[in-house]
Formats: structure tokens, C-alpha cells, sequence
């Protein structure tokens, strides 16, 4: 065989091999395009579903798009990566019993308020004065911004008060109000952070803003249609209590039910005494948010507890899914089925679109919604015997326009409910404004 010919035999095997193996690749990457992650473990949430294809949207541009964000959400190996960048942030430096974790400096916004009322049956004022803001203190001024404060195998959220959002989230709930007037009763629960619990000396060490003046400022924003459900109080008064978890920025089981205690007073409802639910159940250990975000040695070694208390009426739910369809699930999990990083999501399974509890032990057309954001989770059971049906949307999800809802469902009491840090925040408002009134 000659060399020309040789040589040619060797070029056909190569492109053969190289064909081959292009294949090869093609179908592995192609595997690997749908074979992805639906969860996130290490950020405690579903990761975006690749989008149901639609002359409309591929028109749009908005197909294509989606694929891109599903696509990028979705890599594998994302936990791990995520993982390992905690990790090698907890390299920056020696560890304390007390910390201050900051990088965005932040100036709150003053708070109209007027001298603070201690006093939960007083009402709350009508107009209110801009005070002076406290300094920080010049020994942490350069990093208690916008950040977390450790303290004792606790981590404290610290909040900043932002004028222009609690006015509109406060403007968005009074058109909700007027537009319901007369059909369904609206109310408003803003839940502080557990820097409420704090003495007032550290508190103005922290610097941010006055949580009790900020949320006497959303009350004092709220019309007359809307009722208020004031928080501070109750919670100074119970502060040695398990209110907050040490390890996640939600309140416990505990912390929701005096929440449900001021509603059931605002409402002139009898609230039901811990010792009637159905049972309790805890979970352990859990390792939050908090913990997740800061891989914290000092929070391991101090994890938390999840308490639940269960319903009499009905344990059952029935989820909206995200193409449109539904699924039964639960008020409370109680079979322990998540990891102990995602315990909190033993309430109501986690955030959804849409949940409908009927409780058919209440026999009357009794119906209240709860729009809210995971805050939310932890106090619907204890509504649950008070009401033949309970309907809660996560704002930050749902596609409901909730007026309508309230009205072609007959819904009694549409409560709003979220955490202060939360609500006022534009991105929340843009959706909750969609959300609320369909604009």
C-alpha cells in the first residue's frame, strides 16, 4: 500500500473517530441540558422550572429568554460550588462569640414617629413627627450597615427604615381596602426582626433604625378601612421567650402565635390557648438561613428547635401548582421529611402559588386569605379551626389579582402579612402591586 494511500485510510479513521466522538458529546451535554437540579438545598428553594413552550411567548422573546434563566439557575454542581464559596468566606477571619457581618454601607432613612406607647390598646397615632436618628456607635460605625450581628450563637437582622416604601406598601393596602369596602375586612401584620428583642443599649450600638417607632409609622400610614395588628408590644413582653430562630431569620411557631393572639384582638375573635391544638411536634436540629449564608462554627454548635402545633379541624391542602393543576399537601409535615437546613418548610410544605385549607369542622361559609410572604407559613395553623376555608398566597408567586379573589370567593378577612424588611422593598411592592390590585 503506498503512503498516499496510507495516509488517506488514517485521515478517513480520524474523521470517523472525531465524528464519533462529536456525537458522543452531543449526547452527553444533552443529557446534562434537562438531567438538572429542581431544588436548591443550600438556598432553600425550588430553582426555576424550564418554561412550557407557547406561540405567544416565542413570539415575544420571552421563551427563549426563560430558557436562558432556567438554564443558568439550574447548572449542576450548583450546591457544591455555593458550599465551597461559604466556606472559603469563613477563611476572612478569626472567629468570635460576638461578630458584626457587614459590607454595604447603608444610611437609614428617618423615621416619623412620635413618642413610643407601650400600651397595646391605645391607638396609635394619627400623624407623626420626624425624631432624630441615634448615631452608631464610633467602634462598630465601619461595619454595622446593612448587615447581621452574632451574638451568643444568635444572629440578629439588623433593619432599615425606608420612608418611601412603607408609604407605598401602606398606599397599596388602602386601595385593596377602599376597593373591598363593604365585602372584605382588610388587615395588615408586619413582623418586626428579632432585633426587637434586644436591650435598647445594644440596639443603638447596632445603629439601623428603631423597629417600634418604624412600625408604629406603617400603622400611623394606614386608613381607617385597614386594621392594623401591632406587633412591638407583645413581643418586648414575651422577649425571653423562643420568638426568633438563632440559626434563620423567621419567627418560630411561638413568635407566630402572638402575632395570631393581636389579630384575634383586632378581629374581637377569642384566639384558642396553645394547649388546644391537636398536638405538638419538634423537629432538631435545624440550621437556617442565617446559618446557611454564614457557615458559622458558633451556630452549629447552637442549632435550633422547630415547633409545631397541628390544627383540629384538618391537617389537608390543596396546592396550585405551577401549571395550573393541583396536588394535596399539608398544613404541617410531620413525618420529619426535610433536611435539617429546611425544617421551616414543615409549614405548609414551603411557599406556594396558591394553598386552600377547608376545614369542615367549622360549618358555616366562614373564609379568610392570607397573602404573605414565608412569615406567613408559620401562623396560618392557627387559623385554621377559626375559618371553613383558608386560602394563602405567597405575594412573592402568586398570579391571583386578590381583590377579585376576595370577592368571587366571598372572603371575610384578607390579611396581609409580612416581614418589615421585606414589604417595603420595591421589588416586593412592584409584585405585591400586581398581586393586590391586577396594575
Amino acid at each position: 500500500m503506498s503512503n498516499k494511500k496510507r495516509t488517506a485510510k488514517k485521515l478517513h479513521i480520524f474523521a470517523i473517530l472525531s465524528v464519533v466522538t462529536v456525537m458522543v458529546l452531543g449526547m452527553l451535554i444533552g443529557a446534562l441540558f434537562f438531567i438538572r437540579p429542581k431544588k436548591s438545598d443550600a438556598e432553600r428553594r425550588e430553582l426555576t422550572k424550564f418554561p412550557k413552550f407557547g406561540v405567544k411567548e416565542v413570539l415575544s422573546g420571552s421563551y427563549f429568554k426563560d430558557i436562558s434563566t432556567w438554564y443558568a439557575d439550574t447548572y449542576p454542581g450548583r450546591d457544591g460550588l455555593i458550599a465551597a464559596n461559604r466556606k472559603f468566606k469563613g477563611l476572612y477571619g478569626v472567629e468570635s462569640k460576638e461578630k458584626l457581618v457587614a459590607k454595604n454601607p447603608k444610611k437609614a432613612d428617618k423615621i416619623p414617629v412620635e413618642e413610643k406607647d407601650t400600651d397595646t390598646e391605645v391607638a396609635l397615632p394619627d400623624h407623626v413627627d420626624v425624631p432624630k436618628n441615634g448615631a452608631v456607635d464610633a467602634a462598630v460605625q465601619d461595619a454595622v450597615t446593612n448587615g447581621l450581628y452574632i451574638k451568643d450563637g444568635t444572629v440578629y437582622n439588623i433593619y432599615y427604615f425606608y420612608q418611601e416604601g412603607v408609604e407605598r406598601y401602606c398606599a397599596l393596602l388602602n386601595k385593596a381596602a377602599e376597593q373591598l369596602d363593604g365585602e372584605t375586612q382588610v388587615y395588615s401584620i408586619v413582623a418586626p426582626t428579632n432585633v426587637i428583642l434586644l436591650d435598647e443599649e445594644t440596639q443603638d450600638k447596632l445603629g439601623g433604625s428603631n423597629q417600634t417607632q418604624a412600625l408604629q409609622y406603617f400603622g400611623s400610614k394606614l386608613s381607617d378601612k385597614v386594621k392594623y395588628v401591632y406587633l412591638p408590644d407583645i413581643f418586648k413582653k414575651h422577649k425571653d421567650e423562643y420568638l426568633f430562630y438563632r440559626t434563620d431569620h423567621h419567627w418560630t411557631a411561638d413568635g407566630a402565635y402572638y402575632a395570631y393572639k393581636m389579630f384575634c384582638k383586632q378581629k374581637d375573635m377569642k384566639a384558642h390557648s396553645r394547649k388546644y391544638f391537636k398536638k405538638t411536634d419538634e423537629y432538631s436540629p435545624f440550621l437556617g438561613s442565617f446559618y446557611q449564608e454564614l457557615q458559622d462554627d458558633t451556630l452549629a454548635k447552637n442549632p435550633d428547635s422547630l415547633k409545631v402545633y397541628f390544627p383540629n379541624g384538618t391537617n389537608d391542602t390543596v396546592i396550585k401548582t405551577n401549571d395550573g393543576g393541583e396536588t394535596d399537601g399539608n398544613v404541617i409535615t410531620s413525618d420529619e421529611a426535610f433536611d435539617e437546613n429546611n425544617e421551616y418548610m414543615s409549614f405548609l410544605g414551603g411557599d406556594h402559588k396558591l394553598s386552600t385549607i377547608t376545614n369542615d369542622k367549622v360549618d358555616d361559609d366562614s373564609a379568610c386569605m392570607v397573602v404573605c410572604d414565608s412569615y406567613g407559613n408559620a401562623m396560618v395553623p392557627f387559623l385554621v379551626d377559626h375559618y371553613h376555608t383558608v386560602y394563602v398566597a405567597d405575594f412573592r408567586f402568586t398570579d391571583e389579582n386578590v381583590c377579585n379573589f376576595c370577592t368571587e370567593h366571598n372572603v371575610d378577612d384578607l390579611i396581609v402579612l409580612g416581614n418589615m424588611k421585606i414589604v417595603s422593598v420595591d421589588t416586593s411592592l412592584d409584585k405585591l402591586q400586581v398581586d393586590l390590585l391586577g396594575q
